[in-house]
């Protein structure tokens, strides 16, 4: 079996120290590599109950202007980040997956929406510049 292609659990320690399930996956069906790191929307909403629906709301802008929210995305572009240190990438994206409908015009994208439904971490030269989403 191959490794890559598994899930990996584990517990994220998140900002202000609230631990949740999280699932990393590397690899995806067509054998191409992709890390998907993944909460549960219940983990996260225990973890910050008075971030409300805007973990999972998307397309309206409150996801967007909700501090907690920001702040795990945050977090997430810092994860993404420090990947890249060891393993550079083509493209992260921050986001719910229902977010991600569409990937294809993500992925080849050639610059950074003005509009963002989810984070960019575009790589550039030797470093990531972290987009945050606008909606």
């Amino acid at each position: 079996m191959d490794p890559l292609a598994q899930l990996t659990f584990g517990l994220a320690h998140l900002p202000e120290g609230a631990a949740v399930p999280g699932v990393l996956t590397m690899r995806r069906d067509d054998r191409s590599d992709w890390l998907d790191f993944s909460f549960s929307v219940q983990a996260l909403a225990r973890a910050y109950p008075d971030a409300g629906n805007a973990l999972w709301d998307s397309g309206t802008g409150h996801a967007a202007r909700n501090p907690q929210v920001r702040q795990v995305e945050d977090w997430l572009a810092s994860l993404g980040r420090y990947i890249f240190t060891a393993v550079p990438f083509g493209l992260g994206l921050i986001g719910s997956e229902s977010d991600l409908d569409g990937l294809d015009a993500f992925v080849q994208a050639e610059e950074i929406p003005d509009i963002r439904p989810v984070g960019y971490l575009w790589p550039e030269e030797h470093r990531v510049l972290y987009s945050p989403r606008t909606v």
